[in-house]
This record gives C-alpha cells, sequence and structure tokens, in this order.
C-alpha cells in the first residue's frame, strides 16, 4: 500500500468562482496570498504551514456550512497577523484535540448494561465489543479476552486464529465536564476544551459538543473498537475512514492513511461496519467525516508535521542546554501547557 495523502502540499490554484462564490474565492485568495508572502520571505516556515492551513480548512471541510462559516472567519481576519492567529488556534487547539489521548481502556470487562447512550468508558467498551463480534473494526482480529471464553468463541466462530488487546477509541474526546467551572482548579483546561469545541463547531457544521456533552462521549456512535497499535495512527492523526460512495452498502468505508501500515487494510479495500446487536448504534459517519477533515487538513498543510517535531523536540529535552540555546523551545512549551493547564 502506498501513502494516500501528501504532507506539506502547496495550495492548489483557487477553485472558486468570483461571480458567485465571492466569499470563499475571496478568502482562498487571502490564503494564497499569504502563502505567497511566507514563501518569498525569509524563515517563514510556520506562515507557509499557516497559509496553507486556512487554505485546506476551506477545501477539506466536511460540509458547506462549516466550508462558509471559515471563509467568514478568513474574511473577517485583520491582516496577515489575524490570519496567522486564526490558523494557529486551529492548530493548536483543534487539531491537538483530535490528536491527544483519549483515555484508557478500562481493565475490567465484567457485565455491564449494553445500551447505545453507555454510561461510562468501562459499559461503552463492553457495549462496543458487543456490537463489533468482539473483534477490531479495521485488523478484524479478535479482542484478547475471548481467548478465556470458549463458549463466546465457538458462538463467534473464532477458532486458534491470533488475538489482541483492544481499546474503545473515541472519536471525539471527553466534553468539558459541566463540573468544570471558571472558578474551580480546572478552569484553565476547561477554557481550553471549550474553545476547542468552538473551532470543531465551526470547521464541522454542527455542534457536537450539544450531542456529547456529558456522558454522551461514551455513545457507540462516537465510538469504535480498535486494537492498540490501529488506536494509537488514529490518535496521531494517521489513519481516518472515508466514506464509500454509491454502489456500496450502508457503513462502507476506505481506510486512508499518511503511509504504509502492515496491520491496515488496504486503502482500496472496503470495510463495512455491522452490528451485531440491532440495538447498538454502529459510528456516525458524519463524525467520521468530520475526523477525516482534520486529518487531511493537519497532514496537506504540514501542521501535523509540525505538532510532531515540536513533541519530539520536547521529548528528547531531557535537561536545559547550559548555552541557554534550548530556552526558547522550553518557553513555547511552558506557555502551551499553561494554556491547557
Amino acid at each position: 500500500m502506498i501513502s494516500d495523502i501528501e504532507s506539506k502540499k502547496p495550495l492548489p490554484p483557487n477553485p472558486y468562482r468570483v461571480t458567485d462564490q465571492v466569499d470563499l474565492h475571496g478568502a482562498y485568495n487571502e490564503c494564497l496570498n499569504h502563502e505567497r508572502e511566507a514563501m518569498n520571505s525569509e524563515g517563514g516556515d510556520k506562515e507557509v504551514i499557516n497559509a496553507r492551513c486556512l487554505g485546506y480548512l476551506l477545501l477539506e471541510a466536511p460540509c458547506e456550512e462549516g466550508r462558509d462559516s471559515v471563509a467568514a472567519q478568513i474574511i473577517g481576519c485583520e491582516g496577515y497577523q489575524g490570519r496567522s492567529n486564526l490558523a494557529v488556534g486551529y492548530i493548536e487547539h483543534m487539531f491537538r484535540f483530535f490528536r491527544g489521548s483519549k483515555g484508557e481502556t478500562p481493565a475490567a470487562y465484567d457485565s455491564c448494561p449494553v445500551d447505545s447512550a453507555s454510561q461510562s468508558h468501562q459499559s461503552a467498551k463492553y457495549a462496543a465489543l458487543k456490537r463489533d463480534g468482539y473483534r477490531c473494526m479495521v485488523t478484524h482480529c479478535p479482542d484478547s479476552m475471548v481467548w478465556d471464553l470458549p463458549a463466546l468463541r465457538a458462538s463467534l466462530g473464532i477458532g486458534d486464529e491470533g488475538t489482541m488487546v483492544t481499546n474503545f477509541w473515541h472519536i471525539f474526546p471527553d466534553p468539558p465536564s459541566t463540573n468544570d467551572t471558571m472558578e474551580n482548579p480546572n478552569k484553565k483546561s476547561y477554557a481550553y476544551a471549550e474553545l476547542a469545541w468552538k473551532y470543531v463547531k465551526v470547521f464541522g457544521g454542527f455542534n457536537a459538543l450539544q450531542e456529547l456533552q456529558g456522558a454522551g462521549t461514551h455513545r457507540l456512535s462516537n465510538g469504535l473498537t480498535l486494537s492498540l497499535n490501529v488506536r494509537a495512527e488514529f490518535d496521531e492523526l494517521n489513519v481516518w475512514f472515508e466514506e464509500a460512495q454509491e454502489g456500496h452498502p450502508a457503513n462502507t468505508y476506505f481506510i486512508k492513511s499518511t503511509m504504509p501500515f502492515a496491520y491496515v487494510p488496504s486503502s482500496t479495500t472496503p470495510v463495512t461496519f455491522v452490528s451485531h446487536d440491532p440495538r447498538l448504534e454502529l459510528p456516525d459517519p458524519k463524525y467520521l467525516k468530520l475526523h477525516a477533515a482534520v486529518c487531511r487538513v493537519a497532514h496537506l498543510s504540514g501542521a501535523a508535521e509540525y505538532m510532531n517535531q515540536h513533541d519530539r523536540d520536547i521529548e528528547n529535552l531531557s535537561f536545559l542546554a547550559s548555552d541557554g540555546s534550548s530556552a526558547n523551545l522550553f518557553a513555547a512549551h511552558l506557555e502551551r501547557t499553561v494554556e491547557a493547564y
């Protein structure tokens, strides 16, 4: 399998008509001009990413409402610096929001309520396993728990094939708790998450926070059973689902990625989600569509590579250099940590 998407790809020519798509045409021209100016300036790599981020947000928006809203944001920016700030907002909030850890898998497999609107990660994990036939939805490898349950293995038709530990992977992370008010110790974390959800609403064109507030984040429509290695790549925005078009059954997707992964099927092989219990809902296509759009923009713009490099630098920064050369990196990381937490 070859990579399905290029990283750091220049913006294509303006695809919007000046006659009847005036705002879209004008907003995209602002992005092209920003990219051109950044490429002609010394040390403008980050600004090139910013320009491409905004441009690809327009091109890859999952719906017309999201595209129009992003265009309005770009037009409303005050010049070059305003556009830079908007792009950084999307990168540091929406991209990192989807890219971050989504929680640990509960260790227990005890009996839990089977309900599409599961009230905890633990009950969601149990219900999703039942829905997904106790298999990873990408590799179809059985969850390791079935090995000790021969009756369950027999009922599922699972023989002596290899197993893997799986996670219940949330498409959207946990929304900010209603208990996290601006007056308690978590107020900075709450404010960061609240802003991230606002960017998601603009780009996605719907209010996901309202749909998933509180325990709703554990709804089965917001999660998939994935083996650990596959889940890690989804969390890094390296793998995503793109819905198959006409000619395929409902809930059929192609798995796209930024590089070849031995354990991920070919991007030309359709994967159809089937619920093994009619009471249990499948992942919501609009949630997966938004996640896929975020992945594409992050890589096409170069923002994903930038975030990866920054995080590697931080991990390698075991101590501050005596000559002060690491001070700027440490300060940038400290600023982001303070904002997020």
